[in-house]
């Protein structure tokens, strides 16, 4: 009957759209996985990056950055600004990225690396 065809219709595009929408879904995550690539296949490029957003609120020296530049070059990475927004999936993304780059970093230059490094930057910074 007319009825059951409809039904029959509406039950086929309810399924369609769900299914779309898990495919599109499952789509951006595993896009959003790799859209900073491979941590490790980084390393081994020596391509040392760690990845940020947002932004410095107060500027720096011309001279605190090529000091900064210099320390990080020490310490064997850069960092990749991302920009000031970053959804859910892509920060997700970028920390279990910085995770094995941050473990690799750790092995290079001994266990509170991060925090002298952080230090010797608070020591150069003079701001605008």
């Amino acid at each position: 009957s007319y009825e059951k065809a409809i039904e029959i219709i509406e039950d086929t595009i309810s399924k369609f759209v769900i299914l779309t929408f898990i495919c599109f879904f499952m789509s951006c995550r595993n896009q959003s996985k790799n859209k900073f690539g491979d941590a490790k296949a980084d390393i081994k490029n020596g391509k040392i990056k760690i990845i940020t957003y947002g932004f410095d609120a107060e500027p720096i020296s011309s001279n605190s950055v090529r000091q900064i530049d210099s320390l990080q070059k020490h310490y064997g990475f850069y960092y990749d600004n991302q920009g000031c927004i970053i959804d859910s999936i892509s920060s997700e993304a970028a920390n279990e990225y910085n995770q094995v780059i941050f473990d690799y970093l750790s092995q290079k230059n001994g266990k509170n690396w991060y925090e002298n490094y952080q230090r010797q930057v608070d020591s150069v910074k003079v701001y605008l």
